[in-house]
């Protein structure tokens, strides 16, 4: 009887740590995924800011020398 109490203890404790390990290790996959993910839309996002910008002074520039040839003064 002693002998299967024993196995038995064995058996739970090791169960509990499978669980336990699978558990952090699904929650560190998680987070990871999740870190990855929000650091590829930040630079997706960063990455339209900048397009926008560039255009914008694109436009800026090009303005500024239409604006300078009406006027002569270039």
């Amino acid at each position: 009887m002693f002998v299967d109490e024993s196995l038995e203890i064995i058996v739970d404790e090791s169960l509990d740590m499978i669980k336990d390990e699978s558990l952090d290790m699904i929650e560190n996959e998680s987070l990871d995924m999740i870190v990855d993910e929000s650091l590829m839309v930040a630079d997706k996002s960063l990455e339209k800011l900048v397009d926008k910008t560039l255009k914008l002074d694109e436009k800026h520039f090009e303005s500024m020398i239409t604006d300078c040839k009406i006027s002569h003064s270039c």
